[in-house]
């Protein structure tokens, strides 16, 4: 039972092979397709959870669930709504069922003309009452996006998205569109990638690259989730192979890294040049409040000076406007360098020197209204006041000195920023195209290689289609001197067969009528010479018997049909029974498979190899014969062993020879030509047959059976 259960494993390569074959590969692909449907949900799920987040974070107002960290860019609460279309369309798509393309297609619908809406407000500077539907922000923008309006990438990636999930939904224009598809995946992939990478560089060196994007965190990582599931939707879908050479991908991937880099470094230094471009007009706004001082001072004084002269009370009123002006200038260039420590310190030194220089003034006045002109000159040219004086003048000087040197700092950096600027953004551009072009033109060679290949593999086909032409000529040729020599060889058969048989006959036949007419004047030296003559003739016609049947054998067609091996077994030791009459034989036949061969060349293999088995053991006391099948590396082998003579192995290349043998003919009868006739049966069926013996131990003839190719 063991060996017929093997057999149906056997059995399945030759007849449903095919079939077999196909079934891992068919697994891998139902495992892939699961698992990239299930990659799909978990990047939906991921990205629709995210934006439910942000909305119950302004539902019940939990900054941390709206902006991660204070000083980042809040996520708004439509685009929160937006990741949860995103996550609902992407979900979808591709889920069987009208109801479910029908609600893909509709949150990719609104989507679409929520970042389309938009990016109208900011490019024609018109508001839709869409930014507060849901909630008012009262919160101060931070980045580049106004109060409660994502940005403008956002917009423009929710625009995006919105058209690659609805030609993703779309079973009409999926296989189409699939390549515009994936460049959006990848495109968000990108968004979100930079977005992160900028504030992971905040985080090391503080130079808020965030801001190139504008986008949230959340939101950057939403939309690399997103794109990521895009992908992975394409990629399920067969619709689309990468077939470019992995040289000319890469050089594409640097060409637009470096053109982001650039960007990126452009955008930044820009940023650099604008902040450096302020602080030098706020630099210029200082000077111009401490000239203002001085120029105040000095009206003061000369408006001093003519009082004193004219004693005219409009020079009065002329101080007292050059005071508040003085005032004025002292408190803006206070409120203007609030940010600098050191002009702090100095104004506060600076402060008591000016309220010197009011009270003096006043004090002059003072003197000219109470005790006379001559009197307020006298105090006038005292040593007070061109002490005070001096003493204002030097650290008006000084206040003035840092600022020109703060200008002269922040003008160079703004100068650098502006240099840097402009000569990363033409240089990463250049590079890119550089670059790009490279890839062009690899891809480019690339398909003149493809052209010159397919020309190539044109003339190989005619070259193929000729030689196949002469192929043909040669087999019909040699076809027509195969069946010349396959007539001949009948002619041969025939001739074997009538024309040697008739001597042989008559020779026998002559001998056979000398002994029975001639017996008694006869000797008996020359009755054993005819015996001889008779045995020889006989012999002779056994041996062209055997060589007509191995002849038929190429020419005889296989008629294939399962054959129940095990009674074909049983019939040929029926047959065999007068060969085991008088002797102790134990034949053994273990259950046997059935197998695809002609049953009468088939029935002739098991003849010839028992009839050997039951020869070679008749000088056994105890004959033993198996039979059976076993299974060798899901092969078929069927087998007779016996424990007759046996033979030496060395001489096993002279087995299956025509008229070969391995033993006296005294010690055994036969042609030599059983185990020939057995060879050429198994190699028509496919087979293959070879043995294992040992000399006085027995032998052991193995053979398989596999469908033949078609003749």
């Amino acid at each position: 039972m063991e060996c017929r259960g093997s057999v149906g494993l056997i059995r399945a390569p030759s007849c449903k092979g095919p079939q077999s074959s196909n079934k891992p590969s068919a697994n891998v692909k139902n495992n892939r397709a699961f698992l990239g449907r299930r990659t799909i949900a978990i990047m939906a799920s991921l990205v629709f959870l995210l934006g439910a987040t942000v909305l119950v974070g302004w539902a019940i107002n939990v900054d941390v669930l709206k902006s991660i960290m204070p000083t980042w860019v809040t996520m708004k609460a439509n685009t929160g709504l937006g990741m949860m279309l995103c996550g609902i369309a992407l979900g979808l798509t591709g889920v069987k069922g009208r109801a479910a393309r029908l609600i893909a297609l509709s949150s990719a619908g609104i989507l679409l003309v929520l970042g389309a809406a938009t990016l109208v407000e900011y490019l024609f500077g018109m508001d839709f009452a869409i930014d507060e539907m849901l909630f008012r922000d009262i919160s101060i923008p931070i980045g580049n996006s106004l109060p409660a309006r994502m940005s403008p990438l956002t917009a423009y990636c929710f625009l995006l998205s919105g058209i690659a999930l609805e030609v993703a939904a779309s079973p009409g224009l999926r296989r189409r569109w699939m390549p515009f598809v994936a460049a959006i995946g990848s495109t968000l992939i990108a968004v979100g990638v930079v977005a992160i990478l900028g504030y992971a560089i905040d985080g090391l060196i503080d130079v808020q690259w965030w801001n190139y994007t504008g986008l949230a965190f959340h939101t950057a990582i939403g939309f690399g989730l997103l794109g990521y599931g895009i992908m992975c939707l394409v990629a399920r879908s067969g619709d689309l192979v990468w077939a470019l050479e992995r040289n000319t991908t890469w050089g594409f991937g640097v060409a637009m890294l470096t053109l982001l880099t650039s960007a990126g470094i452009s955008y930044h230094f820009t940023g650099l040049f604008e902040a450096s471009s302020q602080w030098v007009g706020h630099t210029q706004d200082v000077l111009r409040e401490l000239q203002g001082m001085s120029t105040s001072n000095l009206a003061m004084q000369s408006a001093l000076r003519g009082y004193l002269i004219s004693g005219e009370q409009g020079y009065i009123d002329d101080i007292g406007r050059a005071k508040i002006l003085l005032k004025g200038h002292f408190d803006a260039v206070r409120q203007l360098t609030v940010d600098n420590p050191k002009q702090q310190l100095r104004l506060d030194r600076f402060l008591p020197k000016l309220n010197e220089e009011i009270g003096f003034i006043d004090h002059t006045v003072a003197v000219y209204s109470k005790s006379g002109r001559e009197a307020a000159l006298d105090y006038f040219k005292g040593e007070t006041g061109p002490k005070i004086a001096a003493q204002f003048r030097v650290m008006a000087r000084a206040m003035r000195d840092e600022e020109l040197k703060l200008l002269a700092m922040r003008s160079e950096a703004a100068a650098l920023a502006e240099r840097t600027a402009f000569l990363v953004l033409p240089l990463g551009t250049f590079l890119s195209l550089a670059l790009l072009a490279v890839g062009l033109f690899f891809l480019n060679a690339g398909d003149y290689e493809r052209d010159k290949a397919e020309k190539l593999l044109q003339i190989s086909f005619r070259e193929i289609e000729l030689m196949k032409n002469e192929l043909e000529i040669r087999v019909a040729e040699r076809t027509r001197q195969l069946e010349v020599s396959n007539k001949e060889l009948e002619a041969f058969s025939y001739s074997v067969s009538h024309d040697l048989r008739a001597p042989l006959r008559a020779v026998d036949g002559f001998s056979q009528a000398v002994l029975e007419d001639f017996g008694p004047l006869i000797p008996l030296e020359g009755h054993r010479q005819l015996s001889v003559i008779r045995a020889a003739t006989q012999k002779m016609g056994d041996l062209i018997d055997d060589l007509l049947a191995f002849s038929r054998l190429s020419r005889q067609p296989l008629s294939l049909r399962p054959v129940q091996t095990e009674a074909i077994v049983q019939s040929v030791l029926s047959d065999l029974k007068s060969q085991m009459v008088g002797r102790d034989v134990r034949v053994t036949v273990a259950p046997l498979p059935e197998c695809d061969s002609d049953q009468t060349l088939l029935k002739q293999v098991w003849v010839n190899l028992l009839s050997n088995a039951l020869k070679y053991t008749s000088k056994r006391e105890h004959a033993t014969v198996e039979v059976g099948c076993m299974d060798q590396k899901g092969e078929q082998v069927f087998f007779v062993r016996d424990n007759g003579t046996g033979f030496d192995m060395k001489y096993s290349d002279k087995l299956f020879g025509v008229f070969q043998r391995l033993h006296r003919e005294d010690e055994y009868e036969g042609t030599g030509v059983g185990l020939a006739i057995v060879q050429r049966i198994v190699h028509r069926h496919g087979g293959r047959i070879w043995a294992d013996a040992a000399v006085g131990v027995g032998a052991t003839f193995y053979f398989t059976l596999a469908k033949p190719p078609l003749l």
